[in-house]
């Protein structure tokens, strides 16, 4: 029919997605590298603990990226790499005996993880429910400052002047690093149902708490959320159109889940 633009040929659709997969396959082996290279020897701190030796907790964190849907990877990358933020600024792995995230709702698995400062479990020792008990215990963690609506996506946006209790105050493997654990065994273990709000708002609060630890407050929070708005209309005006389609099949898999199929 004149006046309307042909579709493109299979040929062209099938190109699009081969280049799509291929940028994001370069991506996740750039950031397996970067997070199982070998550290310094000089390292210290909790740092040492969590990524000391080839079987490290952070090789096993990264290796986890590579059972995602490509375009649920770069909200496990960011979740990860703003926990490491804060990991690297703890002086102890193990801060001996108290400095828990706050109990209500933790799932029942998350005790064994503490007991063993950090331990790998099995399917079988999660349990049944382990992805939604997560969602239930991260909404429980959050201040009052961020309203009290039982949806991650309609709560106020984190701020590092708000109350952080626990949130705040845990270090080494009782804190950040042990919600993103527990998100590795979601992702290994569990249904992907509710995994990506749970990720995302995750990650918004780390950078608040980092921002809080550092001695940013409210004002420094509004002109990064300002810098990153300008820097997401930039790289969206200039980013080619296998890349917004990609980002447009992000959001409809996000209520089926994220996991690679095998």
């Amino acid at each position: 029919m004149r006046g309307l633009s042909p579709s493109p040929p299979p040929a062209a659709e099938e190109l699009f997605a081969n280049l799509n997969a291929n940028a994001h396959a370069a991506r996740t082996e750039g950031w397996l590298r970067e997070h199982k290279e070998s550290v310094q020897s000089d390292t210290t701190g909790a740092w040492k603990t969590y990524t000391a030796g080839q079987a490290s907790k952070r090789s096993m964190i990264a290796d986890a990226i590579t059972l995602l849907e490509p375009n649920v990877r770069v909200a496990y990358a960011d979740l990860v790499d703003s926990m490491e933020t804060l990991i690297k600024g703890d002086v102890d792995w193990d801060v001996g005996k108290g400095g828990h995230l706050d109990r209500t709702d933790r799932p029942k698995a998350v005790t064994a993880m503490v007991n063993r400062r950090g331990g790998m479990l099995t399917k079988e020792g999660m349990g049944a429910g382990f992805g939604e008990g997560m969602r239930d215990w991260w909404r429980s963690l959050q201040p009052a400052e961020r309203g009290d609506d039982q949806n991650l996506a309609e709560l106020l946006d984190p701020r590092a002047d708000m109350e952080w209790g626990s949130l705040g105050d845990a270090r080494g493997y009782k804190g950040a690093f042990l919600l993103v654990w527990c998100m590795m065994h979601w992702v290994k273990f569990e249904d992907m149902t509710g995994w990506l709000p749970v990720a995302e708002d995750m990650t918004r609060v780390f950078k608040a708490v980092q921002s809080a630890r550092e001695g940013g407050g409210h004002e420094e929070e509004e002109l990064g959320a300002a810098k990153r708005t300008g820097k997401r209309r930039l790289q969206q005006e200039g980013e080619p159109m296998g890349e917004r389609e990609g980002k447009k099949a992000k959001k409809a898999s996000e209520g089926r889940g994220g996991r690679a199929r095998g």
